[in-house]
């Protein structure tokens, strides 16, 4: 905004709003240099496995997460990296409750009712895995899944399967 006309801050306010800026522009805003915003960009693809295509959690809805277990002051200094790009997705997605214990719960209870988004429950892979396997080789799957060992893929394949089972006995 410092560097824009009232309108074109408005102008951009709306497009950012409607979704229609690029990453690249945000970035380019927010003062990071090329090769960094440039880096940045490769980044995500690479560690954003499993999660579809939402990948990019909203940075804001990060924050406020973030501020209701934070100290004012500790927000801060977590929107100053967060800002610098120095803020390793890992740590956005345990902010977003994927594993923090409190929210954990809910989280999962959310996600069996959004038609399981790229989400699953944990429970239910395992107990679907068992329908088919032995207890061995259950056990040995829920060490791999707990791991993070099991590809999204497999997992993915595995419901789709008991899925289209279940209809072929008639749901």
């Amino acid at each position: 905004a410092a560097s824009h006309t009232p309108q074109q801050t408005a102008a951009f306010k709306e497009r950012m709003i409607a979704g229609k800026v690029s990453m690249r522009e945000v970035r380019e805003i927010m003062g990071m240099d090329q090769s960094q915003a440039a880096a940045a960009a490769k980044k995500p693809a690479a560690s954003g496995s499993g999660s579809g295509k939402d990948g990019q959690p909203n940075p804001r809805e990060v924050l406020r997460r973030y501020a209701s277990t934070h100290t004012p002051q500790q927000t801060a200094d977590f929107k100053a990296r967060v800002i610098a790009g120095k803020v390793p997705m890992s740590e956005i997605r345990k902010i977003m409750g994927e594993d923090s214990g409190q929210k954990s719960t809910a989280s999962s209870a959310s996600s069996a009712s959004s038609g399981g988004k790229a989400k699953l429950d944990p429970r239910e892979v395992l107990s679907t895995y068992a329908a088919s396997h032995t207890k061995e080789e259950t056990a040995g799957f829920k060490k791999k899944l707990v791991a993070g060992k099991v590809p999204m893929k497999a997992v993915l394949a595995l419901m789709e399967g008991a899925k289209k089972a279940t209809a072929a006995q008639g749901g």
